[in-house]
């Protein structure tokens, strides 16, 4: 203690540089994959938008119509899944119900066509397809969205009404 020698050893502060390199790092990988998403997600909207082409007739150049895109098949309902759904028109033959739905669709609505006969319920009569929106699991909720929907498909000229989908016995 007397020579004067201290004995006490000053460590100096960590490198904050390579910390905020490594920050730095995982941000600008974040951004990328956000990036990445962006572009999937507008490139496949870009694929799925409807393009119109005017197609002339002239003498001196022929211009090939685009090939017409099949339409987007309509979703179904799984068959044994129970639930609530919200139902628009009732046909006996598929092409029928799917050609309404198509109207539908093209109002701005969201529906399926659904084969009552794989779907045992007690207030849906087998043989029938019929035009829905949505699964519900309760009856309070498709009541809610046939509230949201009347004025919509009344102007149509459909009626909106609620039924039990895959509940044997159930009315």
């Amino acid at each position: 203690m007397e020579c004067g020698a201290a004995r006490t050893l000053v460590h100096r502060p960590p490198d904050w540089r390579i910390a905020a390199a490594i920050v730095a790092t995982v941000i600008v990988l974040v951004l990328a994959g956000f990036a990445i998403a962006l572009i999937n997600l507008s490139a496949d909207s870009n694929r799925g938008a409807a393009t119109t082409v005017t197609v002339t007739a002239s003498s001196t150049s022929t211009v090939a119509a685009p090939k017409r895109r099949k339409p987007a098949a309509l979703p179904g309902w799984q068959t044994g899944l129970p639930g609530w759904t919200v139902v628009f028109y009732s046909a006996p033959k598929r092409n029928v119900a799917v050609a309404k739905a198509r109207q539908l669709v093209a109002a701005g609505l969201h529906v399926g066509v659904l084969n009552t006969s794989r779907h045992p319920s007690g207030n849906m009569a087998p043989g029938r397809f019929v035009v829905f929106a949505g699964r519900y699991p309760t009856r309070q909720g498709a009541q809610a969205r046939v509230k949201a929907l009347k004025a919509r498909v009344t102007a149509k000229g459909y009626r909106a009404r609620v039924r039990r989908v895959g509940i044997p016995g159930a009315r």
